[in-house]
């Protein structure tokens, strides 16, 4: 399975040609506060992304507002698009392990880092990706 990441977003869009909020919203929101945004991906950044304090702002701009480009506040916007990211690299790298999950972590560093390597040369995705 390929990676669908937020860059092809435009083919879930409606017929208004916009971005539901739900679908890009409901992807991002678990990672936005996550500790660790994944078991399978190293990513880089400073997790979790937004602080406790601030949830009840985008979880009301998530379930408030239909359309995505609709969202007044950008930095709220950026997070959606971060956990976005780190979601669709996430699900796309385990569909790509497939059965592998469940000894992926047991595997030595060095086939870890070849496995993702692969996933990210068949999605033509650079190591830029994983810096959130």
């Amino acid at each position: 399975m390929a990676y669908v990441g937020y860059r092809f977003a435009k083919k879930r869009k409606t017929m208004k040609g916009k971005t539901l909020t739900s679908i890009i919203g409901g992807k991002a929101i678990s990672y936005i506060f996550s500790e660790r945004p994944s078991f399978f991906v190293p990513f880089e950044g400073n997790f979790p992304l937004a602080k406790d304090y601030q949830r009840e702002a985008i979880m009301n701009e998530v379930c408030g507002t239909h359309y995505f480009e609709d969202i007044k506040e950008k930095w709220i916007k950026d997070l959606i698009k971060k956990g976005a990211q780190i979601y669709d690299i996430d699900q796309g790298f385990k569909a790509f392990l497939g059965n592998r999950t469940k000894t992926y972590n047991a595997l030595p560093e060095s086939e870890r880092a070849e496995l993702l390597a692969e996933f990210m040369d068949k999605n033509c995705l650079d190591i830029g990706a994983l810096r959130i």
